[in-house]
This record gives structure tokens, C-alpha cells and sequence, in this order.
């Protein structure tokens, strides 16, 4: 009886599996595009920034301190 009832479970988890396993792939694929415009996005945002910042950070007032 425990024998059939572990080969019914394989045959099961068996079917799940199969029917997982395009839907996945779809998810990956998906991920995979939308971290690629993303990383294009935040590539061009970068460049944008300003590569000279200022040597002292302003005080917690937001006022820089004098020099």
C-alpha cells in the first residue's frame, strides 16, 4: 500500500513539475529583460550625475560651513 501511494506522489509531483517548468523559464526570461532596461536606464541616469562633488558635505542645518 505505502508503494503505490509513493509512486501516485511521483507520478504527481511529476506533473507539476512539467507544467512548472515553461512558466518559470517565461519568469526568468521576463526578469532577465526587465534588469536589462533597467540597468540601460540607471546607465544613462549616471552619466548625468556630476563627477565633481563638493569636498566638504553641508552641515546638518544644510548650510555649508564657511571657509
Amino acid at each position: 500500500m505505502y508503494l503505490l501511494a509513493e509512486v501516485a506522489d511521483e507520478e504527481a509531483m511529476k506533473s507539476v513539475i512539467d507544467k512548472a517548468g515553461p512558466l518559470a523559464l517565461l519568469f526568468v526570461v521576463l526578469l532577465g529583460i526587465a534588469l536589462f532596461f533597467l540597468f540601460r536606464s540607471m546607465k544613462r541616469q549616471l552619466k548625468r550625475v556630476d563627477e565633481h562633488f563638493p569636498d566638504d558635505p553641508p552641515g546638518a542645518d544644510g548650510i555649508a560651513s564657511p571657509e
